[in-house]
């Protein structure tokens, strides 16, 4: 989990591009609405997968 990652994904926020967002989703990440790691949510768990 790269904390640059998330600030990254924090700074642009809703105005991010959907390519970038699903770089993000792809590493691991989920940026729509809750920006949450995959294994801290189990409901998220098979997103961006």
């Amino acid at each position: 989990m790269s904390a640059r990652k998330l600030t990254t994904a924090a700074r642009l926020g809703p105005a991010a591009t959907t390519t970038a967002i699903d770089r993000l989703e792809r590493a691991g990440f989920v940026t729509r609405g809750r920006r949450r790691h995959p294994a801290a949510d189990p409901g998220l768990r098979d997103r961006g997968r």
